[in-house]
């Protein structure tokens, strides 16, 4: 698509070269024809995040046959210094606050070009927070979640996502999972909320794990779903259930833990009785790793639970560990962990690697990898957003924007790939 914009130069009249409309996945290329050959030429991008504030990047050239190619050319100063049209968006920053980027449903992205103080032109691209055709119906069965189903009417492969201790279901990943052509359960297993209910509790504390696994069921046999088995992506805390969940059901045939553990932990919450299982299974406590009674939690934002994990994990004998190692081997499905190589919060690829050694030991007819991302946190998500301010929110997250900018595609590539092969 050719986009030509408005100028304020009497000399140069710059073309756009670029899509009118991308899905927030989707990469694209950016070209830009008829610029000046013989001075600095600056690129700037612009958009405005779910709370109105503005998010700005920019590139010099030094352009020497009147184009800037951005996937060719490599800036000589900005916000960042390899040739990807991507990095204009993942390298931006608010002109107010360190909130991190929150993603609205429809998002303008602006481009300018300017030489010498002078706007040569501008153009507008429209990046939409998935397919606009994805519907989205509220679930209130013996579980509660929203279904995001893909668009058309023919069936396709289902997958259920596991949030984390956040307490607000993965929407971000299930709706881009359903643009992408999955029916996707995004399950609501527990609130932080004075809004609790039965089946969503403000405590994780022995919480039956047949909720998840009649939610795999509900999914497989609604009419949208294709196969006789679904696929599982979790983050954070929501990989202990879907893994659990896994063993107990043939239903789930391959499983993506992001930034999580497999190995189960104690149950928190708002009102905990003691030191308990997260889950239970046929009503008994799955086994689990306590938390040291000689430890602080600080609960100022943002909390450093790193220290704490390790500490506990570092006093349980090795006896306690491998009982409270989920037995992985027992999926019918491949398995990848990933985790970031500087997750503060805690120390995700040291509580897969349990997992990974039983693997490894007892054998698994279908593929599992622990992958680790360099220089990535605990935020990894869907790809292709500003990536600053992840660092800290709520929690101490770790990683860098630039190590964020890189894992958050090799996830989703990832993800998507693994929750395919369940259809090959």
């Amino acid at each position: 698509m050719i986009s030509v914009s408005d100028s304020s130069s009497t000399e140069y009249d710059p073309t756009f070269y670029h899509p009118g409309v991308v899905q927030l996945d989707q990469r694209f290329e950016l070209r830009i024809e008829d610029v000046p050959s013989d001075e600095p030429v600056t690129l700037c991008a612009r958009l405005d995040d779910k709370n109105g504030v503005t998010w700005t990047s920019r590139a010099v050239y030094d352009v020497e046959d009147g184009i800037i190619a951005v996937e060719r050319d490599e800036p000589v100063d900005g916000t960042f210094s390899n040739p990807d049209t991507m990095a204009l968006i993942q390298t931006m920053v608010p002109e107010d606050g360190t909130d991190p980027y929150l993603i609205d449903d429809d998002t303008v992205l602006e481009f300018e070009v300017r030489a010498d103080g002078t706007r040569l032109g501008t153009s507008e691209l429209l990046r939409t927070y998935g397919d606009p055709a994805v519907t989205v119906t509220k679930i209130e069965e013996h579980f509660d979640g929203l279904l995001y189903e893909p668009p058309g009417d023919e069936p396709a492969p289902g997958v259920v996502t596991f949030h984390g201790t956040s307490g607000t279901p993965m929407y971000e990943t299930s709706r881009m999972l359903a643009s992408n052509g999955f029916v996707v359960l995004a399950l609501h297993w527990f609130t932080f909320s004075e809004h609790a209910t039965a089946s969503v509790p403000n405590n994780v504390v022995e919480i039956p794990v047949e909720y998840a696994v009649d939610a795999v069921e509900w999914l497989l046999d609604h009419e949208r779903t294709a196969g006789s088995q679904v696929g599982a992506v979790g983050v954070s805390k929501g990989p202990e259930l879907a893994l659990l969940a896994a063993t107990q059901t043939d239903g789930i045939g391959a499983v993506v833990s992001l930034g999580g553990s497999a190995v189960v932990w104690e149950g928190f919450g708002l009102e905990v009785p003691g030191s308990c299982s997260s889950w239970t299974i046929d009503g008994e406590p799955v086994p689990y790793l306590p938390f040291r009674d000689d430890l602080e939690w600080d609960m100022e934002p943002p909390m450093d639970l790193w220290s704490n994990y390790t500490k506990s994990y570092e006093a349980a004998t090795p006896e306690r560990i491998d009982e409270a190692t989920i037995p992985v081997e027992e999926i019918d499905g491949p398995l990848l962990f990933i985790s970031g190589a500087d997750d503060a919060l805690w120390d995700a690829k040291r509580f897969c690697k349990p997992a990974i050694d039983r693997l490894d030991e007892r054998g698994h007819p279908y593929e599992y990898e622990q992958l680790v991302l360099e220089d990535a946190g605990h935020a990894v998500t869907v790809p292709y957003q500003p990536t600053a301010n992840r660092t800290d929110g709520l929690w101490t997250f770790g990683g860098t924007a630039s190590g964020y900018a890189n894992a958050d595609e090799v996830f989703w590539r990832r993800t998507t790939e693994t929750l395919r092969s369940i259809t090959e």
